[in-house]
């Protein structure tokens, strides 16, 4: 068995892998009770997806087929229109009420415990 595939994204893995077995590979997932600790660092290699040595050069074209159709799909007409195309930051900020209350119970819970009066 040959690694064709490797992540630190255990979804992004397990995707890949429903998606060969689909396709009729056998496929294999390895690392995948830790796959995902410290893979930045280089601790571990991530998950990666084995299949069989013969299969590996047909599962490579197709997960690259795979992959390009998923950035083609992030693009659609829609978000070629300027009209319908989203403000950055639109709708995520919170209104002043909110602010408010917020800095009120920030101000309570520190007024609570710096002078300890839950006791």
């Amino acid at each position: 068995m040959k690694i064709v595939y490797r992540t630190g994204d255990y979804t992004d893995a397990l995707i890949k892998k429903g998606l060969l077995e689909q396709a009729g590979f056998l496929v294999q997932m390895g690392n995948q009770n830790f796959g995902s600790t410290e893979v930045a660092l280089g601790m571990v290699d991530g998950f990666t997806l084995n299949v069989v040595d013969d299969d590996f050069d047909e599962v490579s074209a197709l997960l690259k087929d795979i992959d390009q159709a998923s950035v083609r799909d992030q693009f659609s007409e829609a978000d070629d229109d300027e009209d319908t195309a989203p403000v950055i930051g639109e709708g995520y900020l919170p209104n002043k009420n909110t602010m408010f209350w917020l800095g009120a119970l920030a101000l309570t819970l520190f007024v609570v415990f710096a002078l300890d009066l839950t006791s």
